[in-house]
């Protein structure tokens, strides 16, 4: 008797990433005052307004961008204008540049390897982020460690250490999936099947 389940290919389009609507804020900031407005940045790449938003207050929560008036919709640079969008997530950022240089780790070693003066970890950070990319199939999950603390130990698979940029989390119809930041892909949407309704 033969299966006649298929597997389903599907496309997934990826929105606008919030790097990419930085060179959008530089483009549209005016020069002498390097204030801007979100619609201004919407009207410029086309991301959808609450895309926009959402990146402009993670900015303002990071410090790099302030409101010029309590009610008003003007914003302001706070840090310059770097040609490379601000890293906003430098807890991920931290564990990623530990988990390569580490090869190898329990979950408090890479916690302690990515802690630096200016960015401490949160452990339950840490944990989610090691756990997606676990099921992401970025790491590989060995035995125990023996003794007291038998922690398991994460290992970094060659194949997937692709750059130095750190794999975003992206929310797609109720689930998160792992976005490779280097390469553009998402290899944990691999078993995707035909559903019916």
């Amino acid at each position: 008797m033969t299966d006649k389940r298929a597997a389903a290919c599907i496309n997934i389009r990826v929105p606008l990433r919030w790097d990419d609507i930085w060179p959008a804020i530089i483009a549209v900031a005016d020069e002498a005052t390097d204030t801007f407005t979100v619609e201004d940045v919407v009207a410029n790449c086309g991301a959808p307004q609450p895309v926009v938003k959402a990146y402009v207050d993670r900015l303002t929560h990071a410090g790099f961008a302030c409101k010029v008036t309590s009610r008003g919709s003007k914003l302001r640079l706070c840090q310059g204008r770097p040609a490379a969008a601000p890293c906003l997530w430098p807890d991920r950022q931290q564990l990623w540049n530990a988990m390569r240089a580490l090869k190898a780790f329990t979950l408090d070693e890479v916690v302690f390897a990515a802690a630096t003066e200016e960015v401490r970890i949160q452990r339950h950070v840490a944990r989610n982020y090691v756990q997606q990319l676990l099921r992401a199939g970025y790491l590989s999950e060995n035995a125990k460690r023996i003794g007291p603390a038998a922690d398991i130990v994460y290992r970094l698979k060659p194949g997937a250490n692709t750059g130095p940029l750190a794999p975003s989390l992206v929310s797609i119809a109720f689930s998160v999936v792992v976005l490779d930041t280097n390469t553009n892909a998402a290899p944990d949407v691999t078993d995707v099947r035909e559903c019916r309704v």
